[in-house]
């Protein structure tokens, strides 16, 4: 009898541990610190999908890089076909499953929730590439990483460095 309290016992305790350290696995894809590069990347996420969803596609333009906006206008923005043609009426929610980190480049992994026609949901797992951008984090749909590499080395070639402004 006291072979099976013990057994028992331990059969409880491995339990408790298994629970406590899943517990911790499924804490652990969520950012602790909210000015991480992470938080940054779920809130920029949240907030395309959230407006996007709700048919502001104001915030597409604003996710561009800084050459596309100086080269193109909003207006011009929306008269491209790819931007009408953009429709999230069906968008329920995203999931971020996990975010990971390259420098000044991440790839969000996220389920994205539609409603079905026929009633319920359909899940797409869809992985977002997002930029660095200042201290923001963006999904460009238009532009691209390597077209505002050179705009950034032109606009660096031209600089006029501190110390010769004074003279």
């Amino acid at each position: 009898m006291a072979a099976y309290r013990t057994l028992l016992i331990a059969i409880a305790a491995i339990l408790l541990v298994g629970c406590a350290a899943e517990r911790t696995a499924d804490t652990s894809g969520q950012p602790a610190d909210d000015n991480s590069d992470e938080a940054k990347i779920r809130a920029s996420l949240t907030e395309l999908f959230n407006r996007i969803r709700e048919g502001d596609k104001t915030v597409m333009y604003e996710q561009e890089f800084d050459y596309y906006r100086q080269e193109y206008s909003l207006s011009q923005y929306y008269e491209f076909d790819r931007v009408m043609q953009y429709r999230y009426d069906t968008l329920k929610r995203i999931e971020i499953d996990s975010v990971k980190l390259f420098g000044d480049s991440a790839t969000a992994y996220v389920h994205i929730i539609y409603e079905s026609e026929m009633g319920g949901e359909i899940r797409t797992p869809y992985p977002v590439r997002m930029f660095r951008s200042g201290d923001r984090w963006i999904k460009p749909s238009m532009s691209n990483s390597r077209d505002e590499w050179e705009y950034r080395a032109i606009h660096r070639d031209y600089e006029i460095p501190d110390d010769e402004e004074t003279e």
